[in-house]
C-alpha cells in the first residue's frame, strides 16, 4: 500500500475504503484549490494541520507525543459533501486539468464518499495520513 488519505470513523467501523487514497494525498493541494472556487470546504478542513515544528526531525509517534494527540472530529454529512462536489468539478475540463489521473480521482472521491454515507448517525470522520 502507498502513503494516502483515508476517511475514519468515529468510533470506527468494520468496514473500510476501497480505495487507498493515494491519489486523494497526490492531489489535495489542487482539490483544495477546487473547492475554493466551487465554494466547497477545502479537503483539508477534515485533516490535521497542525504546525511540525521546524526543528523536528524524529518518528511520527514522537510528534505526536510532542504535539499532543489530535481530538477533531467533523460530521460526515460535511465530508461526503465536500467529496462529492469535488468529483463533480471534476467533470468541468478545467478542474480536470488541474489535477492528475482526473478520472480515477474522481472515482477515489466518488468511493470515500460512498464509505462515508454508510455511518451511522452516531459516527462523526476526518482525514488521516496512512503509509
Amino acid at each position: 500500500m502507498s502513503a494516502g488519505l483515508w476517511p475514519i470513523l468515529n468510533p470506527a467501523s468494520e468496514a473500510s475504503p476501497t480505495s487507498d487514497g493515494a491519489l486523494l494525498l497526490q492531489n489535495i493541494e489542487e482539490l483544495d484549490e477546487i473547492a475554493h472556487a466551487i465554494g466547497a470546504l477545502p479537503l483539508t478542513s477534515f485533516a490535521d494541520l497542525r504546525e511540525v515544528p521546524e526543528d523536528f526531525d524524529g518518528e511520527p509517534e514522537e510528534l505526536e507525543e510532542l504535539l499532543g494527540p489530535w481530538e477533531d472530529w467533523f460530521p460526515v454529512a460535511e465530508g461526503v459533501e465536500a467529496m462529492r462536489r469535488c468529483a463533480e468539478a471534476l467533470a468541468i475540463p478545467e478542474h480536470a486539468e488541474s489535477v492528475e489521473h482526473p478520472a480515477e480521482l474522481k472515482a477515489e472521491l466518488s468511493a470515500f464518499a460512498d464509505y462515508l454515507e454508510r455511518a451511522t448517525s452516531d459516527q462523526t470522520f476526518r482525514l488521516e495520513f496512512i503509509e
